[in-house]
């Protein structure tokens, strides 16, 4: 009967220890799925906050080019803007030209956002030469010497068959003239001819926002008909309206600034002109008007009475009637032609100088933004 006893005890015991195993068994098992349910869980969760990490990044990305094609059309100037993407993805875009960085956008994906930074700088065209005639016959009877590449725009005979000198160009010729030059005409001390190349779009020139200015950070003086501006220094910006046959005199002085000369309309019959006499400097340029020099679209510049006149910068005229000891530093461009030269003259532009008209003046080509990205903020 003990030895009975015994037995039943002992298998008691061992469905006991065997009960006890299971169930740890059993809740070592639950705790190892309600893990794995977790890790599920939160994998879902971090893969989804990446596609929406992703997105916003992506939307804030396309936020920086809306700002650059913003700033190519309307310039570098203040913006602010959202802009719905798709559902439930946004990008709030700011364009502060005075700040750094200048431009900010946060994209937007379901609560996630993204801020990413950029700088823009706008690149303007301009016309690589040293000197362009874009109308006309351009006729050297002195020597004129240009260093530099040149452009004539005329495509039957630009340069007048019976110049007396032949013009002097350290640098390519561009012609849309198909028929060679006769050494009679030009000479290269370096480059060549390269003829029938297609035609470039005149400049386009709108005065009015310089018409429309009044005196500010940049001094602006304004004349109106014949005037003489002689013995003196004057800084920065000279707007002088000249009518049919009227003329601004420029005799022994110094224009530390721009000179814009304005005309009702432009016609051939008794133009209006600009003349130098004695020694007239012109060191063009101001805070506004980049290094314009000279801006006068339909009017005539005259050096016959000039000696030793420089001009530095960019001078944009209708036509050079005379040339006379006048050096140019930068850029001449003349929407019709030069058509006579009684002493030497020149056009110098040295290999580091860049046009930079920013108001004014509409030069052949397309203006190209550059993004500098500054990375997520």
């Amino acid at each position: 009967m003990a030895a009975t006893a015994e037995r039943v005890a002992t298998r008691a015991g061992q469905r006991g220890a065997t009960l006890l195993i299971a169930l740890l068994m059993t809740v070592t098992f639950t705790l190892l799925a309600l893990s794995l349910l977790e890790t599920t869980d939160m994998a879902v969760r971090v893969l989804g906050n990446g596609g929406q990490l992703e997105r916003a990044e992506r939307a804030a990305a396309s936020g920086i080019e809306w700002a650059a094609a913003d700033v190519l059309q309307a310039g570098l100037t203040p913006a602010n803007v959202t802009l719905n993407l798709d559902t439930g993805v946004q990008v709030a875009v700011r364009v502060l030209p005075t700040s750094s960085p200048q431009i900010v956008a946060i994209g937007r994906c379901n609560g996630v956002e993204v801020t990413l930074a950029a700088d823009a700088s706008v690149t303007l065209p301009t016309l690589p030469y040293a000197f362009a005639s874009f109308s006309g016959q351009n006729r050297f009877d002195d020597l004129i010497s240009v260093q530099g590449s040149a452009y004539l725009g005329t495509p039957f005979l630009p340069i007048y068959i019976f110049s007396t000198s032949p013009v002097s160009i350290a640098g390519d010729l561009f012609s849309v003239q198909s028929l060679p030059f006769p050494n009679s005409l030009v000479t290269h001390p370096s480059g060549t001819n390269i003829l029938g190349v297609p035609a470039l779009a005149v400049p386009v020139v709108d005065l009015a926002p310089y018409l429309a200015m009044t005196t500010g950070a940049v001094p602006v003086v304004k004349y109106t008909g014949n005037k003489t501006l002689s013995g003196t220094t004057v800084t920065g910006i000279v707007i002088v309206t000249l009518a049919a046959g009227q003329s601004l005199i420029l005799q022994n002085m110094t224009l530390n600034g721009s000179l814009i000369v304005s005309t009702p309309s432009d016609s051939d019959t008794n133009r209006p002109t600009v003349a130098f006499k004695q020694s007239v400097t012109i060191n063009g340029g101001t805070a506004t008007t980049g290094n314009l020099a000279i801006l006068a679209p339909f009017v005539n510049l005259v050096s016959t009475s000039s000696n030793n006149s420089t001009i530095a910068g960019v001078a944009l005229v209708k036509n050079c009637v005379d040339l006379k000891s006048l050096q140019v530093n930068g850029q001449l461009v003349t929407l019709g032609a030069i058509t006579s030269t009684s002493n030497t003259a020149g056009v110098t532009r040295a290999p580091g100088f860049v046009p930079n008209v920013p108001i004014g003046v509409t030069w052949p080509g397309t203006p190209k933004v550059r993004i500098q990205w500054r990375g997520r903020q």
